[in-house]
């Protein structure tokens, strides 16, 4: 993860898209190195805000941290919008993030009754 991180810091040189810090965010994570993670999920999702990918990629981080409020409230926006682009990929992060909401929502449930 270290060596990818480094080529992708030289490659911000020549490009920068979302997927370049879509891929950096997935490389600190292997390093649990996650304020990093954050960062670069936010930077791509701040590059390309119309994309579903790097809220789903922020989405999931969220909740893999234990910050299930706001993984809740990513996934929601996620659910919630408009798609300008229908895909199968597009619907399999939806469905994702409706299971994700399902797995945060169903202990809240449970001790409701």
């Amino acid at each position: 993860f270290k060596q990818s991180i480094q080529m992708l810091d030289k490659a911000k040189v020549l490009t920068s898209d979302d997927v370049l810090f879509t891929t950096m965010g997935d490389s600190y994570s292997g390093l649990k190195e996650y304020a990093e993670t954050e960062r670069a999920y936010k930077q791509a999702l701040f590059m390309a805000p119309n994309k579903l990918y790097p809220r789903y990629k922020l989405a999931n981080y969220y909740y893999l941290t234990g910050q299930k409020t706001t993984a809740l409230v990513v996934a929601k926006t996620i659910i919630n919008r408009k798609m300008k682009v229908e895909s199968t990929a597009t619907d399999e992060m939806v469905l994702a993030m409706t299971k994700l909401i399902n797995r945060i929502d169903a202990p809240k449930k449970n001790t409701t009754k």
